[in-house]
């Protein structure tokens, strides 16, 4: 026998040795640990991944319209709420007054359930050609020097089988009720501003991001966009008059509102006329790149989307104990006749 044979056989039977005192080493630890595998365990089916479950918000009440007996507007909707102090809520929404005319109104509640209507806060004008004859889709943002400043869309009358001129305005106020409007156009379109890139800016959504930006997500439309659904767009802006760099944030996703809680930032919005979803950022300036599907249920836990009972527009407050409540247009896929609030499940 070669002396590389024998070598080899001495290996190979030093490896024998390794594995046989492993082996055991491993036997010991179970019966120690009383972790031996058992007959049954080789039976035992693997047990599925748990789920997570979809964020469901079941409808509570309607809170405003003429259903409720609190409004005479003929149609009512894109609430947006602002708890003042920690104690009054005070909800801003779109109504329509008489003869084509618009309006921005406001109610109170101390509970965000029961609504008290106290009025308009601004005015659309009398004119049909006027670019702020119809005004709606308010977007309240506490300033840093204590004031408020409301955000709407607003649009001459629609001119049929065209699209609607809709751009960004503001009004500011020292108490939250007596608004003035203020100079100028806050996101304005083609061709009255044709640095912008948009035929269309909507109704939006307007907060203060981790640093400092001010920042709109709101419906709109560039000019390559195809004709059809808007998109979610973002913007940006120093002084939260000026803004710019708009960007594409999620397509086909519209009418959004972003909540800011401890952590970060949440959004809401309706996906054409068949869902609703939300997502989260942690500074308010980078967001993931899809929105994860909610349920909207009736009590009884029938879906509720745009499509079947004009759920959209959504708006939101986080409540004084930290919950968040959402609102949302009701009765009309086109013409909201109410507004309703959802809890979550």
């Amino acid at each position: 026998m070669m002396l590389k044979d024998i070598i080899k056989g001495e290996t190979a039977m030093a490896k024998y040795q390794v594995a046989f005192i492993l082996s055991l080493t491993w036997i010991l630890i179970c019966v120690a640990q009383d972790d031996f595998p058992k007959p049954e365990d080789f039976n035992k089916k693997p047990q599925p991944i748990p789920q997570k479950q979809m964020e469901t918000w079941v409808l509570k009440s309607k809170v405003i319209g003429k259903s409720v007996k609190n409004e005479k507007s003929e149609t009512v909707g894109m609430a947006e709420v602002v708890l003042f102090d920690n104690k009054t809520y005070r909800m801003y929404y779109g109504a329509s007054i008489q003869a084509g005319q618009t309006s921005i109104n406001y109610a109170e509640s101390k509970d965000a359930a029961k609504w008290t209507v106290k009025g308009a806060v601004l005015k659309g004008t009398a004119s049909a050609r006027d670019r702020e004859n119809l005004i709606s889709g308010p977007s309240v943002l506490k300033l840093p020097d204590g004031r408020f400043r409301m955000y709407y869309q607003s649009s001459p009358q629609q001119t049929p089988n065209m699209p609607p001129k809709y751009h960004v305005r503001s009004a500011i106020s020292a108490d939250g009720i007596n608004f003035t409007r203020e100079e100028g156009v806050r996101i304005d379109i083609v061709p009255y501003d044709n640095t912008s890139g948009l035929r269309l800016a909507g109704h939006g959504t307007y907060f203060i991001a981790a640093d400092g930006t001010y920042v709109v997500i709101f419906s709109g439309e560039f000019l390559n966009d195809k004709f059809g659904p808007s998109d979610l767009k973002i913007g940006f802006s120093k002084d939260g008059l000026q803004f710019s760099n708009f960007k594409t944030l999620y397509t086909d996703w519209h009418d959004p509102i972003v909540l800011k809680e401890k952590n970060g930032y949440r959004i809401y919005a309706t996906y054409m006329l068949e869902k609703q979803g939300t997502a989260f950022s942690e500074d308010g300036l980078t967001w993931p790149s899809e929105m994860t599907e909610v349920t909207f249920q009736d009590p009884s836990g029938k879906k509720l989307t745009e499509g079947n009972t004009g759920i959209g527009d959504i708006g939101g407050v986080i409540m004084a104990n930290g919950n968040i409540r959402l609102f949302t247009n009701y009765g009309g896929t086109y013409a909201s006749t109410d507004i309703v609030y959802f809890d979550k499940k």
